[in-house]
């Protein structure tokens, strides 16, 4: 439509062509924006949608890791975080109480899967 109207332009006034074409070249300038701005812009919904599937899998990871310190009676940070509030870098694995549940969930499997271990229940 608005090629069509620039066209009657030129054919009614002449003398306006050359603004014609410059306007013409603003419009395919103006859809190859739009188009371009369509296209990152599903990118951008791509990748944020990934962002957020990863982050969601990193809170499950994290999430484990911390069962796992749990069931071998470490801290969350494993003792490698001299500024941890809650052990001060001292929190390595037998620091503290295993979570029995957890040991025997998480960590007895293991154990009892080995052959050159001997596994008698605690």
């Amino acid at each position: 439509m608005y090629a069509k109207l620039l066209e009657k332009v030129v054919a009614d006034r002449p003398d306006l062509a050359q603004y014609a074409e410059f306007f013409q070249q603003l419009g395919e300038e103006n859809n190859a924006d739009e188009s371009r701005t369509k296209e990152l812009e599903a990118k951008l919904h791509k990748v944020s949608s990934i962002a957020r599937q990863l982050q969601k899998d990193l809170r499950g990871a994290l999430a484990e890791l911390d069962d796992f310190a749990k069931a071998l009676g470490a801290c969350e940070c494993w003792g490698a975080d001299n500024r941890c509030p809650v052990c001060q870098g001292k929190g390595q694995v037998g620091f503290y109480k295993p979570d029995r549940l957890l040991f025997y969930k998480l960590i007895f499997p293991a154990l009892a899967a080995m052959p050159w271990i001997e596994v008698k229940e605690i």
